[in-house]
C-alpha cells in the first residue's frame, strides 16, 4: 500500500510467503456475508448486529449487550428481504429498512420498521408497497402506516421514540426523481405525525440539512438546471441564499454544521476537493482547507458526539482509508487500538455520548482481511470480537493489493488498484482488467475486494484502473472523460 499519492511510480510485485495449496472455495468469496453491519447504540451500552440467519438463508437483526456480547435478542427477521439502514432512535429502540426482492419502477418496496431493543413494540411506519398505496386510496381504508410517498429521513437525538421522514411530490414527467420533499416528525409507537417547523420554506426543496439540535438549516432546490442552497439562522422564518450555480458547475456542498455559526463544506483546492471551515456570519470560507488530500478529493464522514455537539474526527479515503482526530482522547483511542491491531486499517466509531460510552467500536480489514467487528473498552484496553463479514477467508490466502498511477497515451495520469495472485513472484503473468460501472464514481479503495481477489486466487493479476470521467481524483481526471465515454 503506498501512503502517498507520489510514492508509487513503478509497478513492482511483492513475494509473498506459500501457502497452501487447496484455494479457497468460490462460497467463501461469494456467500452472503456472516456479519453485515454492527451499529453501536447512543450510550454504548448495546450493539445492533445485522448477520446472516445461523438456520438457512435471510438475515436477522440481533441486539447484544456491549458489556456480554454473547448470545443476544432476534428482533428483526427479513424472511428473505434484505434489512438495511439500521439506526439507534434511542438507547432502547430501533429503527430500519426492509426491501423486498422484487423490482418496482416507482422505487418503492421499502418498508421502514421500528421496533424496541427486546423485539417488542414492533412498528409497521412506512408501506413500501404502491399497489397498496393506491388500493388504500380508492377503498377509502384509512391505516395509521404512511404510505409509499413518505421516506426515512433522520432521527432525533433527544431521547424520544420520534424519527423525521419526509413526504415526497413528483411531476407527472419524472417519476424517478422527486421535485419537492417536505419534513414532519413521527412518533414510532403511537404513529403520530406533526409538521417542523420551517417558516417560509423555499420552493421546490428537494433535500435539507438538519443542525446538531436537529433544526433544519440548510435547504437543497433545483429548478430548472440550477441548484440552489438556502439557510436560515436558527429557527428564523427567512430563508438566504448562500449559492445558485448550474447544477453541473455547482461547487458549494456543505458537509455538516460545526457549532451554531460555522459549517464545514467541502470545495475545491488546487485542482481537488477539500474542507473548509465556512463562517456563515460573514458569508466567507477560510483561505486554507483544513483537510485536503495530495492526489485525491475529500470523500468520507464525520464523527462527531452528538451530546456535546462536538466534531471529534474525520474518517475519510485516501489511497487507503484513515482518520484524522481532532478530539486528544479519541487520538489516544486511536493509537491504542492501532497498536492492539497493527496489520489492519482499523475503522473507530462510537454513538452519540462518546465522551461517557464504555465501548468504542472497531471495524478492522485490510487488502487481505475482509471487515472484522470488534468492541474496545476504552478503560480496560482489552477487546471483544463480534465476527466478520466473511469468517472462511483466510488472509494468507488473499493476495496483495496496491495503488499506483500510470501515464495515458496523452500523458494523463490514471489511478489504478492492482492485486496480485498469492505467493507469485515477478513474473509475466494472465492479467483480467476489472472496469467499474458508473461511470462518475470512484471505482478502486484500498480494501478486500472479493471479485478482485477470487481472481487472484485462481492466478490472475488483476487490474482495476479509475479511467477518465471517474470521481475521486481531481476535476481534470474527471473532466477527461466528457463526451468520450468509451474511447
Amino acid at each position: 500500500m503506498c501512503l502517498l499519492a507520489g510514492a508509487c511510480a513503478s509497478f513492482s510485485f511483492h513475494i509473498q510467503p506459500a501457502y497452501a495449496d487447496a484455494k479457497p472455495s468460490v462460497e467463501s468469496f461469494f456467500a452472503d456475508p456472516a456479519i453485515s453491519e454492527v451499529i453501536i447504540s447512543p450510550r454504548g451500552e448495546h450493539v445492533a448486529v445485522l448477520m446472516k440467519k445461523p438456520d438457512g438463508p435471510g438475515q436477522v437483526l440481533v441486539v447484544r449487550e456491549t458489556a456480554n456480547p454473547q448470545g443476544g435478542t432476534i428482533v428483526a427477521d427479513a424472511k428473505g428481504d434484505l434489512i438495511y439502514r439500521i439506526q439507534w432512535i434511542n438507547e432502547d429502540r430501533l429503527v430500519f429498512s426492509v426491501h423486498a426482492q422484487i423490482n418496482d419502477l416507482y422505487g418503492g418496496n421499502e418498508d421502514v420498521m421500528a421496533v424496541d431493543r427486546d423485539g417488542q413494540h414492533i412498528t409497521h411506519l412506512i408501506s413500501g408497497n404502491y399497489n397498496h398505496a393506491q388500493e388504500m386510496t380508492r377503498s377509502h381504508i384509512k391505516s395509521k402506516i404512511l404510505t409509499w410517498d413518505y421516506g426515512f429521513f433522520s432521527t432525533v437525538h433527544d431521547g424520544s421514540d420520534d424519527v423525521i421522514v419526509q413526504k415526497y411530490q413528483w411531476k407527472e414527467t419524472d417519476p424517478y426523481h422527486p421535485d419537492t420533499a417536505h419534513l414532519f416528525r413521527l412518533n414510532t409507537k403511537t404513529m403520530e405525525l406533526k409538521d417542523i417547523p420551517i417558516g417560509k420554506s423555499p420552493e421546490r426543496v428537494r433535500h435539507w440539512d438538519l443542525d446538531g439540535h436537529d433544526v433544519p438549516r440548510l435547504a437543497y432546490a433545483r429548478n430548472e438546471g440550477r441548484c440552489m442552497v438556502y439557510y436560515r439562522s436558527g429557527t428564523s422564518e427567512t430563508w438566504d441564499v448562500l449559492a445558485n450555480d448550474e447544477c453541473h458547475e455547482a461547487t458549494f456542498q456543505p458537509e455538516a454544521f460545526d457549532g451554531e455559526d460555522h459549517l464545514i463544506i467541502e470545495k475545491e483546492y488546487n485542482g481537488f476537493s477539500a474542507l473548509f471551515r465556512y463562517d456563515l456570519k460573514t458569508r466567507k470560507a477560510e483561505d486554507q482547507p483544513f483537510l485536503s488530500l495530495q492526489g485525491f478529493d475529500y470523500a468520507g464522514s464525520i464523527e462527531r458526539d452528538v451530546t456535546a455537539d462536538k466534531i471529534l474526527g474525520i474518517h475519510y479515503e485516501g489511497d487507503a482509508a484513515s482518520t484524522v482526530w481532532f478530539d486528544p482522547r479519541f487520538k489516544e483511542i486511536q493509537a491504542k487500538v492501532n497498536a492492539l491491531l497493527p496489520q489492519t486499517v482499523n475503522h473507530v466509531t462510537c454513538g452519540w455520548d462518546c465522551a461517557k460510552s464504555p465501548f468504542v467500536l472497531v471495524t478492522s480489514s485490510s487488502d487481505r482481511q475482509p471487515a472484522q467487528f470488534i468492541l474496545y473498552n476504552v478503560e480496560k484496553n482489552t477487546m471483544i470480537g463480534l465476527g466478520g463479514s466473511h469468517p472462511d477467508i483466510k488472509p494468507a490466502q488473499m493476495g496483495l493489493r496496491d495503488f499506483y498511477r500510470y501515464k495515458a497515451r496523452d500523458g494523463l495520469s490514471i489511478p489504478i488498484y492492482v492485486t496480485t495472485p498469492p505467493g507469485k513472484p515477478k513474473q509475466l503473468l494472465p492479467a483480467i482488467v476489472l472496469v467499474h460501472g458508473g461511470p462518475w464514481v470512484r471505482g478502486g479503495q484500498w480494501e478486500w475486494d472479493q471479485e478482485a481477489q477470487f481472481l487472484a486466487s485462481r492466478g490472475y493479476l488483476v487490474l482495476q484502473p479509475d479511467f477518465r470521467g471517474s470521481t475521486g481524483y481531481g476535476d481534470k481526471l474527471y473532466r477527461a472523460g466528457w463526451r468520450q465515454w468509451g474511447q
